[in-house]
């Protein structure tokens, strides 16, 4: 008799156990960059978001004494058209809390910036690649260097199994970590991708593998 109640409360247990398992492909993520008229601008996140940020320079300032807006990720700086250098605007722009915020400025000269319109910066890249669907995950994006963040579509009481593994064509050490799980609340799990101690990028395509296993989902904690 015995038994029998532990086989009945065995399955109801397994009964209640929800598999998450997919895949995502990955390469190394770039960050937005722009050179004109000798400022080079960086974004400062990584990604594809860093090419909507944007970059004006009107006229109508005193050099020396250049005035910086931002707008959403519009960055104006006004100047004086023909006179302001690009050390004084490179000056203006990391001092301006918005747009460093959004950029990183660098370029020493004494040469003069003109009056232009705005242009974005390019060449970002995601490290995530899009477009792939995983039952029971809302999203997977890359939050940092070698950290990749899957958030789940569904709160769950707990992780009882986690397994990550990496397909890679070219040589590189990498060894997926679980950093940190949260499937109670925030519905997220990190993982880190280390080469050595230290969270490191791809150097090329990857596919990031994963396998969980949570108990209860959707019950009142």
């Amino acid at each position: 008799m015995a038994n029998r109640y532990l086989q009945q409360f065995y399955f109801s247990f397994i009964r209640k156990l929800t598999a998450i398992k997919g895949s995502v492909s990955m390469v190394q993520q770039v960050k937005a960059s722009l050179v004109t008229q000798g400022i080079t601008l960086t974004a400062d996140a990584y990604g594809s978001a860093g090419n909507s940020i944007t970059i004006e320079f009107v006229d109508g300032a005193t050099a020396g004494a250049e005035v910086v807006t931002v707008v959403g990720k519009a960055i104006s700086v006004q100047i004086e058209d023909g006179v302001s250098t690009v050390t004084q605007v490179r000056t203006a722009i990391n001092a301006s809390v918005a747009a460093a915020a959004l950029v990183d400025a660098t370029g020493t000269s004494a040469s003069a910036v003109a009056a232009a319109a705005a242009v974005p910066l390019a060449g970002g890249v995601d490290g995530v690649v899009s477009g792939y669907s995983i039952p029971g995950v809302s999203s997977v994006v890359q939050t940092g260097v070698g950290e990749v963040t899957i958030t789940l579509s569904d709160a769950y009481k707990a992780m009882v199994f986690a397994q990550c593994s990496v397909l890679k064509a070219t040589a590189q050490d990498l060894v997926p970590q679980i950093k940190s799980q949260d499937v109670s609340s925030a519905k997220t799990v990190v993982v880190n991708l280390l080469a050595g101690a230290t969270p490191t990028d791809p150097t090329g395509a990857m596919t990031l593998y994963f396998n969980f296993e949570m108990r209860d989902s959707s019950v009142a904690f």
